[in-house]
Parts: structure tokens; C-alpha cells; sequence
């Protein structure tokens, strides 16, 4: 069975069967790290030291590819394959740097949706989590906190819309059934009308260039076209957000380097940023860096980035 399948069998009644699933998903987890990852931290450093194999425009959006170890598929929020990543020197600590749901904040700008925008620029204002905000919304319960299970509900209906999904990928991803996933989307759908019809209007875009020009693509806010194939038009979408953040990115690395601060980079990973810092000058160094990766001019919604520092280990950040 592939994944999929077996997280379907997760959430069965019953309680052997669930545990199966679990065990197998779990083994198949610790297999591909060791043969992903750290058999390749064995077999490729050179003196404890290893260097991935970075491709600046290898997708097709233009976000880089790393390999060898395949860094940008790192298990999300899990602490194991960062914790391998140490500073440089005894004297130094990791700083990290990542862009805060710059998909969804492209999103933002890009339909021009009002709700959706405010909802951004008072959560900057107060400190506030977008996805709680949502959460609360479709559920009609402020009292809904960030812990509570089901913003994973919204931010697999967010993300499931950004990569072009329907609601029955959305509910396997998210392990619930359909007709719950429908709800989620359908209430988003009524509280931001403008993200559906920004959709529509690139797809319809999109396919005009198809017919008319042999080819549907998008255009970013540097010129560049993303083309899609003939019968994923509905990708583009997804596209015209990953490209815009890939040069985004792109561009906040360019900020970094002409504040000198290239020199202490370890990788970049994503929309995140590792950094090795001496200890001595790291508090001057996180207020630079968070200044950098932040961009603002041109953009309604502010796409602003984190900073967090000290760490003896990467891992310790997902920790």
C-alpha cells in the first residue's frame, strides 16, 4: 500500500488495525531518513563537513533544488536530520531565519481580497495567528486557541487550494472525512471570496494564452513566464505564488549578502535561512537579518519573516 492508503487506515474504527497502519507508516518513516539522509551524511562529508548540492532555478517556479541530502524535504517540525547540523565553531551558535506563510500572504495580495487582508494586517498588529483567526471564524467559537487540532483543518484547506487540490485530497491529507473537509472549504470560500475568484481569474487567464499564444503561463512581477503543460492549467495558480516567493527569496538573499552577512550563511532551505553566528555579535546580527528578509515595499500585506537564535543544533528550533 502506498501513504496514502495507510493513513486512510489510521483513522479506522478499529484499534488493531489503526495500529498496523501506524507501525508501518512509522518504519517506512525511519527507512527513507536513513537512506535520504543520514546514509548520505556518511558517505558524502568531507572532514565532517557536507556540501549539498544546490541548483538555484532547477523547478520550474525557479525555487532551488538541494541534494545530496535532499534538504527541502526535511519531515516538518521534526527535530531528527536538523539536529545534525551543528555551527561551525565552538564560539559560534545557529541562527535560523524563515519566511512567515509567505504562500498565503502572496495570496493575500495577489486576490485582493479585503477580509483577507485585514485579517493579516491586525494579526501583525496585535501578534496574532492567521490560522487560529480562520479557525474561529468557520467554527464560530473565539475561544479557539492555536493548539486546538482542527487549524490543521484550515491550513490544509488553505495550502490544498494553493497546490490546485480537490476536497477529497484536501480530507485524506488532513485524515478526516469529506463532508467535513467540504464545510471548512466551503465556509473559507464564503468568508474570502476573492482567493476563489483569483483562482479563476489566472486558470481563465491561463487558458486564454493557451489558445491564443500556444502555451498557458503566468507572468511574475519581474517579467519572468512559468509556462504549464497543456492539461494542468489549473496549476498555474500555485505557480505565479511559489515563483513570486522563489524571487522573493531570491532577493532577500541579494539584502543579505550586501549587509555582509553571506559570509556566516550555512544553507538556505525553502524560505528559511541557517545561519552559524558568533556568540559575541548574534543579538546585533538577528534584529540585520530580520530586516533583510523582510520585504515590504510594493505589498499590501507585509511579507515579514522570523528570527530565532542560540541554538547549539538546528534541530533545536523544531524542538
Amino acid at each position: 500500500m502506498d501513504k496514502e492508503q495507510l493513513e486512510l487506515f489510521t483513522s479506522d474504527e478499529q484499534p488493531e488495525v489503526r495500529k498496523l497502519a501506524e507501525t508501518i507508516l512509522s518504519q517506512r518513516k525511519a527507512d527513507k531518513l536513513a537512506s535520504s539522509y543520514f546514509e548520505n551524511f556518511i558517505t558524502r562529508h568531507v572532514d565532517g563537513l557536507l556540501h549539498p548540492e544546490i541548483r538555484i532555478m532547477a523547478a520550474r517556479t525557479g525555487r532551488m533544488s538541494i541534494t545530496e541530502p535532499a534538504l527541502q524535504t526535511l519531515p516538518s517540525n521534526d527535530p531528527l536530520v536538523r539536529n545534525a547540523f551543528l555551527p561551525r565553531n565552538e564560539d559560534e551558535v545557529i541562527i535560523a531565519s524563515d519566511l512567515d506563510q509567505v504562500e498565503f500572504r502572496l495570496t493575500a495580495n495577489f486576490s485582493e481580497d479585503p477580509a483577507l487582508i485585514e485579517l493579516f494586517l491586525e494579526a501583525d498588529r496585535v501578534g496574532g495567528d492567521v490560522f487560529t483567526s480562520i479557525m474561529q471564524q468557520v467554527y464560530q467559537d473565539n475561544s479557539l486557541q492555536k493548539s486546538d487540532p482542527r487549524r490543521k483543518l484550515i491550513k490544509g484547506v488553505i495550502y490544498g487550494k494553493l497546490y490546485g487540490a480537490g476536497v477529497d485530497k484536501m480530507a485524506q491529507t488532513a485524515g478526516v472525512q469529506t463532508h467535513i473537509m467540504r464545510e471548512v472549504v466551503d465556509s473559507f470560500d464564503r468568508t474570502y471570496p476573492g482567493v476563489k475568484l483569483f483562482q479563476k481569474r489566472t486558470e481563465r487567464e491561463g487558458l486564454d494564452r493557451l489558445n491564443n499564444e500556444g502555451v498557458g503561463y503566468v507572468t511574475t512581477r519581474t517579467g519572468r513566464r512559468l509556462p504549464c503543460d497543456e492539461d494542468r492549467v489549473y496549476s498555474l495558480t500555485n505557480y505565479l505564488i511559489q515563483g513570486s516567493a522563489a524571487e522573493i527569496f531570491k532577493q532577500n538573499l541579494i539584502k543579505l549578502d550586501q549587509a555582509e552577512l553571506t559570509k556566516y550563511l550555512v544553507v538556505p532551505v525553502h524560505d528559511e535561512i541557517v545561519m552559524s553566528v558568533p556568540k559575541d555579535i548574534v543579538e546585533d546580527v538577528k534584529p540585520i537579518v530580520q530586516e533583510c528578509m523582510t520585504t515590504t515595499e510594493g505589498w499590501t500585506v507585509p511579507l515579514t519573516a522570523g528570527v530565532e537564535g542560540g541554538f547549539n543544533r538546528w534541530g533545536d528550533k523544531y524542538s
